[in-house]
């Protein structure tokens, strides 16, 4: 009786650039999948999952949000 083999495929793997903030403190980037934790430098570009591009832009695009939010509501006051 033959058996398929499961094959483990990598993940896709996509380029991000990870850009700096001028908090000083803020030196790398931390994006947690599934338990799986990435600390990502700053000003570099890297080769990441899908996954973890996606949460770090999702990320990115909710802080932009907020930044508008907070100068929206600064700006009626």
């Amino acid at each position: 009786m033959a058996t398929a083999k499961t094959e483990n495929k990598p993940a896709e793997r996509v380029e991000l650039y990870v850009p700096r903030t001028g908090n000083r403190d803020e030196t790398d980037a931390f994006v947690s999948i599934n338990g799986v934790n990435y600390l990502l430098p700053r000003g570099k570009t890297h080769m990441v999952p899908k996954a973890v591009y996606d949460e770090f832009m999702r990320s990115e695009k909710a802080k932009e949000r907020y930044m508008e939010t907070v100068a929206s509501r600064l700006s009626k006051e």
